[in-house]
């Protein structure tokens, strides 16, 4: 399996909220290196795990879709205090 490297980029994203629990991914978008905007639907969520980083409460989610005919495994941040989301690493 291939290491995933680290982005944390800002990106888009479509989430399920469920009354007293942390947002669920189902969809979010990203701009490649390349400037190709790029729509990836997650097909799993394997994880997910409060974390804190200094004063930073975030959620990290390890999720897995097919993304050009592979099976891609990734991670979501959800930044709490911020209300936003980050690729953080693929």
């Amino acid at each position: 399996m291939e290491e995933m490297k680290i982005l944390a980029q800002p990106v888009e994203a479509v989430a399920v909220f469920y009354r007293g629990q942390y947002p669920m991914p189902r969809k979010f978008r990203y701009v490649e290196r390349d400037g190709c905007v790029k729509v990836v639907t997650v097909d799993r969520v394997l994880a997910s795990e409060v974390r804190r980083l200094g004063s930073l409460d975030y959620v990290l989610y390890q999720c897995q879709s097919l993304i050009c005919e592979q099976e891609v495994r990734y991670e979501l941040k959800y930044i709490l205090k911020e209300a936003r989301w980050e690729l953080f690493k693929m």
